[in-house]
């Protein structure tokens, strides 16, 4: 084939099915000399995951790999360095197995060599999210936005964009978010990158959704399930369908429709679970996880809405089960905040307590300010209940100014139940 074509880079591979595991090598070499540039050696579960690391596999080796004009020198997608992109490598099956800190130190290594790599960037700003650093995520993202602009490369460009807005939206700072989405959507479509073209509809559809722009919303998270759909066949697509179904669920969860808000959280959770990550990977168990234990709360907050609460507190616990096998505290956090919800509502309001505070405690940690927010204003209703006015007053002082810098539409409730508060106090 290589005479025939004049082709001077093959990728050739072969597998076998041992048990229920399929072994798989892959060579890249030159037809006509027989030299061998790159080789990759890996195991999966299924065919659904053959296909993903496959893929990931041929592109990380021609990335590097690519012949020039004269045949003699190597041209690299994100970096001309050799030696960097070799350590680099290096990072992909540490990030997989959760050793982080190990990544991170080769990651800086391959940064010492080729400052501008970009895909380095990328990976580290993973890595400090999946950490809950988002001062760290953010300065890396930011940093892979200003040298992908630098580069003129669109397609990092409008990853970057997103994922930093990302971080400034679950950071409550909505106006920075919204802007960076636009920014990274245009990008996007200027690239005909539909996966990044996909993931900006959907964070802006979470972004209306918060909001309280329910229409918007739908909009945008309409878009995005349009785009993931058609390419489901693809893991990275068929993750971000179930991620647009969950967010579409909490969209009409908020709409009170709670029958089609069910539908679309059962519709997430069945492809998270197809996707039946390898055990040994970490990283990826935990990606699924983590959505699969959102899913449950999710479903939770919907028998909550609905006045069942033993029905919601079973799928709170079974949130709370895989975030602390996990190890994701926000997660933890929000789950005591939803017992706690479950608690006032049976009018326990010490138990609602105990679970309000350890909620309170890790979101203080990890310095959440939307999930403290939330906390407050449970304890102001929950103390407003006790009749403890001065504790609950003080409560929704504090969570005033997070949902007004957040620019959530609950501040203008919450402004009312502090002048209710007040009045009571008045007349008392």
């Amino acid at each position: 084939i290589g005479r025939a074509t004049g082709i001077k880079l093959v990728v050739a591979g072969q597998y076998k099915r041992e048990a229920e595991r399929i072994k798989v090598n892959l060579v890249l070499e030159n037809p006509l000399t027989g030299k061998v540039y790159d080789s990759k050696e890996f195991e999966v579960n299924n065919d659904l995951e053959l296909e993903g690391m496959v893929t990931n596999n041929v592109v990380s080796m021609l990335k590097v790999y690519i012949p020039e004009k004269d045949g003699q020198s190597f041209k690299m997608s994100s970096t001309n360095n050799v030696m960097a992109y070799r350590v680099f490598s290096k990072t992909w099956e540490l990030f997989l197995a959760g050793n982080y800190e190990e990544a991170i130190l080769l990651c800086k290594q391959a940064l010492e060599l080729d400052p501008e790599y970009l895909d380095v960037y990328k990976r580290l700003g993973n890595i400090y999210d999946i950490k809950g650093d988002r001062n760290l995520a953010l300065s890396t993202y930011l940093e892979y936005i200003r040298l992908s602009e630098k580069k003129g490369d669109i397609g990092n460009l409008a990853n970057a964009l997103i994922n930093a807005g990302w971080i400034y939206h679950n950071s409550g700072d909505y106006a920075q978010a919204f802007e960076l989405y636009n920014k990274g959507l245009i990008k996007a479509v200027e690239g005909n990158n539909k996966l990044y073209e996909a993931k900006a509809y959907r964070q802006l559809g979470a972004w209306h959704t918060d909001k309280g722009q329910y229409d918007k919303a739908e909009s945008f998270l309409l878009k995005s399930m349009m785009i993931d759909a058609k390419k489901s066949h693809i893991y990275d697509y068929k993750y971000n369908l179930a991620c647009d179904y969950q967010e579409l669920g909490i969209l009409y969860s908020y709409k009170e429709d709670y029958k089609k808000a069910l539908r679309y959280f059962l519709k997430s959770m069945n492809i998270f679970k197809s996707l039946n990550a390898e055990k040994q990977l970490k990283w990826v168990t935990e990606r699924i996880s983590d959505q699969i234990s959102d899913n449950y709360t999710c479903i939770g907050d919907v028998y909550f809405e609905k006045g069942e609460n033993d029905k919601a507190m079973d799928y709170y616990r079974k949130g709370l089960e895989i975030d602390k096998l996990i190890g994701w505290q926000e997660g933890i956090a929000g789950d005591y905040r939803s017992f706690g919800e479950v608690y006032a509502a049976k009018g326990d309001f010490d138990k609602a307590l105990v679970y309000y505070s350890k909620s309170l405690e890790i979101f203080s940690t990890t310095k959440d300010e939307v999930g403290l927010g939330g906390v407050y204003r449970a304890l102001g209703k929950l103390y407003t209940k006790k009749g403890v006015y001065d504790r609950a007053l003080n409560y929704f002082k504090q969570a005033l100014p997070i949902y007004e810098k957040a620019g959530f539409p609950e501040a203008e409730e919450i402004k009312a139940e502090i002048a209710e508060i007040e009045l009571k106090k008045t007349v008392k």
